[in-house]
């Protein structure tokens, strides 16, 4: 895997959008349906709001709440967002401050995707992993497995990862619904 990974080499295309009019009980059922934890609520394609699943559960069991009520009612406005060039550091450094999991993409004034602590997590580990296995070939560490590659062949190699739904060695795997996932099984 790259070092010098941005913010839209991780982050999940993929988002669920409602309008603010849309009422709290059929955002809930899209949220179950669809198994997301955030939901966009966005005029057009601009992000108006958030709503992530600990707010509407809450929004849900509060008595003095009627399931009808419009999204715009409990959102969180002004979601926290990032341009997709962004490098993670400063991804990871937007979620340690506001107090959200997740934050959304922004490519050329759009909402492009979302970037979750779970995208951001795999990425770091993937990266930590990486160069935890570059600095023991670099000092010299015997490894039967590197001996058998060539340099060129160890590059691809680390590159790739095993999906997790159909168990094949993918390099085109990005995360949906919180599982490592090939192009083949996106589409499935």
């Amino acid at each position: 895997m790259r070092d010098d990974l941005t913010v839209r080499d991780v982050m999940t295309r993929a988002y669920l959008g409602v309008s603010e009019s849309d009422q709290l009980r059929d955002v809930a059922e899209l949220l179950v349906t669809e198994e997301a934890s955030v939901i966009a609520v966005v005029r057009g394609s601009t992000p108006q709001g958030m709503l992530n699943d600990r707010q509407l559960l809450a929004s849900l069991l509060d008595p003095d709440v009627p399931r009808d009520t419009p999204v715009a009612r409990r959102m969180t406005p002004n979601p926290p967002t990032i341009s997709s060039d962004a490098d993670l550091a400063e991804a990871a450094s937007i979620l340690a401050d506001v107090s959200t999991d997740h934050l959304f993409i922004i490519e050329d004034g759009e909402l492009a995707g979302v970037l979750s602590e779970n995208d951001l997590l795999t990425a770091v580990t993937s990266l930590l992993a990486t160069q935890s296995g570059r600095d023991e070939s670099d000092r010299g560490v015997d490894n039967v497995e590197n001996q058998e590659f060539e340099d060129e062949e160890l590059e691809d190699f680390s590159t790739q990862s095993v999906c997790e739904l159909c168990g094949t060695l993918k390099s085109d795997l990005s995360n949906f619904n919180g599982q490592l996932v090939c192009t083949d099984c996106r589409s499935v």
